[in-house]
Formats: structure tokens, C-alpha cells, sequence
């Protein structure tokens, strides 16, 4: 679930980082695509925002206590703040050919949209993934994308619910 009942006042410190000198993109903006590296939820990857494809990147996360008004409760909900990172051509087209690759030799359980719904029978057989991991790791070192060209930032508690708006 997504953190549209928070304002982003409520995230303390986020002031203090350069996300203040970003525009702030809303959640319903975004729309995944695939994602890359995946902790407890989606951590970079690909998206789209107002049909423009954009880079996403786990930048912070940060504790917010929510009042519960029915039981005079309150809970900690866990918000992460990412950095949308706008690609160069090169960029784009790198993460494009790896992430084909990926497909065809790993899955497609990273992507997401009405075509893809995340089963783990998209799943490849392990014996082809070398195929895909061998030469990526070789070819990754140049091609770091900074968090320090982000263009817009954004937050929410699992980036997961966006994708289903679509569907």
C-alpha cells in the first residue's frame, strides 16, 4: 500500500537532503515497468512517469507513526523515498539490452504491467542464467547510474500497489 494519507511533511528529514531541490513527483505518477535489485520491495528500476521512462532508486526510508483513531493506537509505518533518475540515450539503451537479456535467460518475474503479473512461473530453469550473469557482471562497472542525477523524487511503502492501477 501505497503512503497517499501521508504528507511529505510528515517524513521528517527529508528536508535536510537534497530531495527538497527535486520536484516531487506523486505516487499515482508511476508507473513500474521492472525492477532491478528487489529488498522488501522494489529497490531501482525502470518506470514511467507521464509517459516519460525514468530510473528509480531506493534513496532513504524513513519511520512514521501513524495514529490509529479507531483504537487510540498508533502504528510505524516504514516510508521509502526514491530518486527518479532521468537516463541518457546510452544509459537507456544499456539498461534496455541487459534487462532483454535478462528476460530471455532468467524471467520475466521482475517486469510488471497487464502482461506480466510477477508469477514465479515466469521463472527460467537456473542452468540458463549464466547465460545472462556472466557477461552482464562484466559489462556492469561503467555503467552506474548515480542517485546524484535524480530529477524528481517520490516515496511510498510498497512501489508494488502503483502498478496495479492499470490492470
Amino acid at each position: 500500500m501505497w503512503t497517499s494519507h501521508l504528507s511529505k511533511e510528515k517524513v521528517t528529514g527529508y528536508r535536510e537532503r537534497n530531495v527538497r531541490l527535486l520536484w516531487h513527483c506523486d505516487y499515482w505518477d508511476v508507473r513500474l515497468l521492472w525492477h532491478l535489485d528487489y529488498w522488501d520491495g522494489p529497490l531501482s528500476g525502470m518506470c514511467e512517469v507521464n509517459g516519460k521512462r525514468l530510473w528509480f532508486t531506493f534513496f532513504d526510508e524513513k519511520h512514521v507513526e501513524i495514529p490509529n483513531v479507531d483504537e487510540n493506537l498508533s502504528e510505524t509505518l516504514s516510508v521509502r523515498i526514491y530518486h527518479l533518475v532521468e537516463l541518457t540515450a546510452e544509459q537507456m539503451a544499456w539498461q534496455r539490452k541487459w534487462h532483454g537479456e535478462f528476460r530471455k535467460h532468467v524471467g520475466m518475474h521482475t517486469d510488471y504491467g497487464k502482461e506480466h503479473g510477477r508469477g514465479l512461473h515466469e521463472v527460467r530453469p537456473e542452468s540458463e542464467w549464466y547465460k545472462f550473469l556472466v557477461p552482464y557482471h562484466a559489462d556492469t562497472e561503467e555503467h552506474v547510474i548515480e542517485s546524484s542525477q535524480a530529477v524528481a523524487w517520490c516515496m511510498g511503502d510498497d512501489f508494488v500497489y502503483i502498478t496495479n492501477k492499470a490492470l
